[in-house]
């Protein structure tokens, strides 16, 4: 059993267009078309303001992005120098160890020649070299603990810096964020 149907493209026998609604259909639609310009031109506007937003907030960000790369860059090189006169301290602190480390041995083989002349003489020497050493010893492990809190301190100040840049970032994308809602 076949169902009858009529095309969906024609109109019932029985309607009729009359005039005056045409009329009014055609206002409705030129003024919804009227309607659709405007929001066009509204949202231009609207988009044109964004985008000069944006740029500004870009240009806080790359500003932003800029001055910590050269805090940055200002640290590693005072970072560098640091490292540098710890490396020379270290070394003149290494080669006056071994200098008197040459001068303990030496005076220790005075020492011996002493001990067979007089005991308690060498005793005292002995004494004396020990303590020079133990110095020796001393003012090194000073210089490297000293070296080893500057660089500590150092480390610490470009954290901190790049911490604060980075947190100055993320409030200026979630300000630009914000104003794009």
């Amino acid at each position: 059993m076949r169902l009858e149907q009529d095309p969906l493209n024609t109109l019932p026998e029985e309607t009729e267009i009359r005039p005056e609604y045409t009329g009014e259909f055609r206002e409705t639609l030129e003024d919804t078309a009227d309607k659709l310009k405007e929001l066009r031109d509204h949202l231009k506007v609207k988009l044109h303001l964004a985008g000069m937003e944006a740029k500004e907030v870009q240009s806080d960000i790359i500003d932003s992005v800029d001055g910590l790369s050269r805090r940055l860059s200002d640290y590693a090189g005072s970072l560098g120098k640091t490292m540098d006169t710890a490396e020379v301290q270290m070394h003149l602190g290494l080669m006056d160890a071994k200098k008197r480390w040459e001068l303990t041995k030496e005076n220790a083989q005075e020492a011996l020649a002493l001990v067979k002349q007089d005991k308690e003489k060498a005793k005292t020497f002995l004494g004396e070299m020990k303590l020079q050493a133990q110095l020796a010893k001393a003012e090194t492990k000073d210089a490297l603990h000293e070296t080893r809190d500057e660089l500590s301190e150092n480390i610490k100040e470009v954290s901190k810096q790049g911490a604060s840049a980075l947190k100055k970032m993320n409030h200026s994308l979630s300000e630009f964020l914000k104003s794009l809602s």
